[in-house]
């Protein structure tokens, strides 16, 4: 038996299994590091799962899951550990379809990879982790606007801000980047996803862009309108927080906002 810090005790229960925690994961080997240390792998049983939310309630320290990752259960999953120096990573992915929620529209998701993992130096830790997916389907927002498949995000831990940054609210620092691909109004637009920790909301800022030189619209012997750039703010706002001017709630039991 180990007792690795984070990761709870590995319990080896016959020569083919072994307890990580509350988890029971088939053993693949043991074998050393590259710095000599006994190194302990293993993977979920064929045919099982582990929901997202289980494994970062479980095996993150104090990292919190976004809520838009939820509901996403992992049918691949494999773990390495180093029990003398501390060490472990998580690895896994679902090829499941999912729906990644943000707010009214869901943003449906078919390739997804997770990577968990403490590292150590000396007498310092660090947790680190790495969410990507990739959505498979076009969704409309709104009559007029779809987001289109094969666009990519990423959320990644970020445990220090980033030089000249603001210091994020305590338990949520996730960084998120990407891009979606989108038609409004028959035009073509790429953005650019970003997120930001306020004391009131968790916002996802979206910078849209169009490299056309055609009118977004023409109106038959009126004249046109055009467009080079769109912003929206998706927010969810915290408990007790209100919308703000220029916000729409779309469903008023959902605490989250748009604006453009």
């Amino acid at each position: 038996m180990f007792n690795v810090p984070g990761l709870g005790q590995i319990v080896t229960i016959d020569n083919k299994h072994i307890r990580v925690g509350n988890t029971v994961f088939v053993l693949t080997g043991q074998h050393r590091g590259r710095r000599g240390q006994g190194v302990i792998s293993g993977e979920l049983a064929q045919g099982t799962s582990m929901s997202l939310a289980n494994l970062f309630a479980r095996f993150s320290g104090n990292m919190r899951l976004p809520d838009e990752l939820s509901q996403i259960t992992l049918n691949q999953l494999s773990f390495e550990a180093t029990p003398t120096t501390g060490e472990f990573s998580f690895s896994g992915s679902s090829n499941n379809q999912w729906n990644v929620s943000f707010g009214s529209v869901a943003l449906p998701t078919g390739d997804i990879t997770v990577k968990v993992s403490r590292e150590v130096n000396g007498n310092s830790s660090i947790m680190r982790a790495a969410i990507a997916l990739t959505s498979n389907a076009d969704v409309t927002v709104f009559d007029g606007f779809t987001f289109v498949g094969g666009s990519e995000l990423a959320f990644n831990w970020n445990p220090l801000p980033k030089d000249g940054a603001e210091e994020p609210a305590p338990g949520n620092t996730w960084v998120v980047s990407g891009s979606l691909g989108a038609i409004i109004l028959e035009a073509d637009f790429q953005f650019d996803v970003a997120v930001a920790f306020t004391p009131k909301a968790r916002t996802f800022t979206l910078e849209g862009r169009r490299t056309s030189e055609e009118p977004l619209v023409a109106f038959d012997g009126i004249g046109s309108l055009d467009a080079r750039g769109i912003t929206l703010e998706i927010s969810r706002l915290h408990r007790g927080e209100a919308p703000a001017e220029g916000e729409v709630q779309i469903n008023a039991q959902n605490p989250t906002t748009w604006s453009i």
